[in-house]
């Protein structure tokens, strides 16, 4: 929907095709698997920047949400003494780059081969790396943290619970950002398939320290996105320590 076209629509008519726009999207990759559903993602660039030479990842990982969004964060590994990070659903390394010049090692991590293969050859370096792996099931690589931002939003239910349990077994400390919708009538963690989409246009979003999650979780604050819309930031302890890795030189 253009902005000239949504100056004549009322808002409430706005979200009702938002919500329809969003379920019709999601359809379409439901019978994907999740290598898939982001290879997919990426490929038509169902997130943005038709032309542009790298993939990417979505109104979240630009301008000032980037900014505040790294502020807090690296405000919270220090606070933490991390050294070497994951971060997990890396995306294009817009955000991650920010991260990782405070950092002794940083790995990225995406499910997404053309996105590991896009920053591996446009970024690695001693201290920098990536690698491809699936949050739900796959072994990920030790760190003193992980990092997860805005990545559950875009998996069902139990694709979020599945991912959540790898996350917190393998990392002592773990850093989560959401999307949500915090506005009248929200209804936390309704299911979705998993796709490009998120849940807020059905006033939702992935709270996970709520039901069905109820992960032991702090809230550390929110990021203002859109009226009734937040980035929300939690601090969740992991069960068991990831092996720290010796500090290298930078880039």
């Amino acid at each position: 929907m253009t902005p000239a076209l949504k100056r004549f629509i009322p808002q409430s008519a706005q979200t009702l095709i938002r919500k329809w726009s969003t379920q019709q999207v999601q359809r379409i990759y439901a019978p994907l698997t999740l290598s898939q559903t982001f290879d997919r993602i990426y490929r038509t660039n169902a997130w943005g920047g038709a032309g542009a030479v790298a993939p990417q990842s979505g109104l979240g990982s630009t301008g000032r949400y980037v900014e505040e969004y790294c502020a807090v964060v690296s405000a919270l590994l220090r606070q933490h003494d991390v050294h070497t990070i994951s971060d997990l659903g890396c995306g294009n390394f817009n955000t991650g780059r920010v991260i990782a010049a405070g950092a002794e090692r940083y790995t990225g991590v995406d499910i997404a081969q053309a996105v590991i293969d896009t920053n591996n050859r446009n970024h690695s370096c001693e201290a920098v790396r990536f690698v491809r792996a699936d949050l739900t099931r796959d072994l990920l690589p030790p760190a003193d943290a992980a990092i997860v931002r805005q990545v559950l939003q875009h998996l069902t239910n139990a694709e979020v619970s599945a991912a959540l349990g790898n996350v917190l077994s393998t990392y002592s400390l773990a850093i989560v950002t959401e999307h949500i919708y915090v506005g009248p009538g929200a209804q936390p963690n309704l299911d979705m398939a998993h796709g490009p989409g998120t849940r807020v246009p059905r006033r939702s979003g992935v709270f996970i320290d709520q039901a069905p999650f109820g992960v032991k979780a702090t809230v550390i604050g929110d990021i203002d996105y859109a009226p009734d819309e937040v980035l929300r930031t939690w601090v969740v302890p992991g069960i068991r320590r990831g092996a720290q890795q010796q500090g290298s030189p930078g880039c």
